[in-house]
């Protein structure tokens, strides 16, 4: 894991150069890195597609895991790590990225 995933104030954004389509029945997302090279898209659904709206909400590391938790009714402490591991797995695919805060 990335320490800019587990650094609580990364401000997260979605890559701009990424297509998105969304379900028809909301919940599902097919995302794709735009470029030469770019890999199949990702099909995004349940938790998944959850992080991947709460990104485009915007907000620090801290403030997505924060609403992630109250949607699914859990701690924030208990999903912590699993939502910072998949913040970088997307940051890898060059669907997102973050900036680090230290103020």
């Amino acid at each position: 894991m990335t320490a800019a995933a587990m650094e609580r104030r990364t401000v997260w954004s979605r890559s701009e150069n990424v297509a998105e389509v969304p379900s028809p029945d909301e919940g599902r997302y097919a995302v794709l890195p735009l470029g030469p090279g770019q890999e199949v898209p990702l099909i995004l659904a349940g938790t998944g597609a959850a992080v991947w709206e709460e990104v485009a909400a915007g907000g620090t590391t801290e403030a997505l895991v924060e609403r992630l938790a109250a949607r699914y009714d859990v701690a924030p402490e208990a999903i912590f790590g699993q939502v910072c591991a998949f913040l970088d797995e997307l940051a890898g695919r060059h669907l997102i990225s973050g900036v680090s805060h230290n103020d």
